[in-house]
């Protein structure tokens, strides 16, 4: 993969949850299991996938998003060690509890944003939190509900 277009210059840093660092986490969708790009760790390439390269190259240039340390699972979590992997999804509860703050990438901009993004900046937590208990009810979890309605 050497020689592909990176996102961001970033470090490993490691951290004790006991210890109750400072840090963000990143919430993103992994997207096609494809590397797209790579973001530069420690001084070498580790390719990325389409969502997370998307998202570095964001954060890469948003000067709030250099706060504080970012924990993003594709990194920090050695996909290839099964034991590993276990262990830390056993923890993916405390490690974003625990967050200072989670960002949410959920892909590049588009023109139907400028109107959605204000309308859920208004909204009140309690708010927000009926709106996802009426979004919770199970006839929201089929999939064929997205017909029916259209549909109709």
């Amino acid at each position: 993969m050497s020689g592909s277009v990176v996102s961001a210059v970033c470090s490993i840093i490691v951290a004790d949850l006991n210890d109750q660092p400072a840090y963000k986490c990143l919430s993103y969708t992994w997207g096609e299991p494809t590397h797209t790009g790579a973001i530069l760790l420690d001084g070498a390439e580790f390719p990325v996938g389409q969502n997370l390269f998307g998202a570095t190259t964001y954060l890469s240039t948003c000067p709030s998003a250099r706060i504080s340390p970012i924990w993003i699972d594709e990194v920090c979590i050695n996909q290839q060690d099964l034991q590993e992997r276990s262990q830390q999804v056993g923890m993916m509860r405390r490690i974003h509890s625990q967050a200072e703050e989670v960002l949410v990438w959920l892909g590049p901009a588009t023109a139907l944003d400028s109107v959605a993004i204000p309308l859920t900046k208004r909204l009140a937590r309690k708010e927000l939190d009926s709106i996802r208990h009426f979004y919770d009810r199970p006839w929201f979890e089929r999939i064929w509900v997205i017909q029916e309605a259209v549909l109709a």
